[in-house]
């Protein structure tokens, strides 16, 4: 089969609503070296719109060592680390793709900021207040007028009783 051919029938198929026949034409482009990190960024999204994070996760790092400076991979890959909750290794793959110009200066510092922030969330659930407080503090110095920091920020000051930060 050629690697058009394999394409295309992959698109008909999706668009059919065949998603089972648009992977298995997906799975034989990845075999066929010439499409294989084009039908990776097929393959994520098919196992993202299954819910199937792990499995876009794995695509996604296989995509990147391929090809480490390309924009869609490195946002992806960030994004799919922290939605699996691994805000850790979400900030620390940016950072890599910036390194490699993968994500510009300030795409990284607004992405950092939103990264702060959802793992900020996740510490404001478990309690730990002043840590949420420290990570949002953080997030706000990168991203100074970021609605969701301040909002949170906020919510956090009065989760913790203290209604006169909440309110700074």
């Amino acid at each position: 089969d050629q690697p058009l051919t394999l394409m295309l029938a992959s698109q008909v198929a999706r668009l059919e609503g065949n998603e089972p026949k648009s992977q298995q034409y997906l799975e034989r482009m990845s075999k066929a070296g010439v499409t294989e990190f084009l039908s990776l960024r097929g393959l994520i999204e098919n196992a993202r719109r299954a819910g199937d994070n792990a499995l876009a996760l794995r695509y996604a790092e296989k995509a990147y060592d391929m090809k480490p400076h390309d924009h869609w991979v490195a946002l992806t890959l960030t994004g799919l680390y922290a939605d699996s909750g691994r805000v850790d290794e979400a900030l620390q793959h940016m950072q890599r793709a910036a390194r490699k110009r993968a994500l510009h200066v300030d795409e990284v510092r607004l992405i950092r900021a939103g990264l702060l922030c959802v793992d900020a969330k996740r510490l404001a659930g478990n309690q730990q207040w002043d840590s949420a407080i420290f990570q949002l503090k953080d997030a706000l110095r990168r991203n100074p007028t970021f609605v969701p920091a301040i909002v949170l920020l906020a919510c956090v000051y009065a989760s913790k009783g203290d209604a006169s930060m909440a309110f700074h």
